[in-house]
């Protein structure tokens, strides 16, 4: 039998946005401009086989600003976010248009790298559990116009 990976685990497939944006929150010094509001849609092609789409969503002004700030910011707004609540939020990185973090959500751990241009974004995000082969999704994300 083929081992599963736990839901916790697939919770970037499921909420493919909001692990891209991070969370929302708080907008930190050190501010880069990463990411622009507006209405936006995600894809994720998993393991080179499985394409899940979102979207369209109205990413607000605030949410904006949380992408555009310090990695301290973006730890912050990961930590209060509901979608990684129940992990343990470590490494986070932002460097010019990249962000990077690594999260453990029960025995499986999420790294993601996405680098971002005002309008478009793109990435990767595995996730690690033992006893399960590796997933790997390949995300993108576009801004599609404004918000209604």
């Amino acid at each position: 039998m083929k081992p599963r990976l736990h839901a916790k685990s697939l919770l970037p497939v499921k909420h493919l946005l909001p692990a891209a944006l991070l969370a929302l929150g708080c907008q930190g010094a050190q501010a880069a401009d990463r990411f622009e509001p507006g209405l936006w849609r995600s894809s994720a092609l998993i393991d080179g086989k499985t394409e899940r789409r979102t979207g369209p969503r109205c990413v607000t002004d605030k949410e904006a600003q949380t992408m555009n700030g310090s990695a301290a910011s973006i730890r912050g707004a990961l930590e209060a976010s509901p979608d990684w609540k129940a992990c343990s939020i470590r490494d986070v990185r932002a460097d010019g248009d990249s962000v990077a973090f690594s999260a453990v959500c029960a025995d499986a751990v999420t790294t993601s790298q996405t680098r971002y241009q005002p309008s478009s974004y793109s990435g990767t995000i595995t996730v690690t559990q033992p006893g399960a082969p590796t997933m790997t999704m390949s995300i993108k994300g576009e801004r599609v116009g404004s918000c209604p």
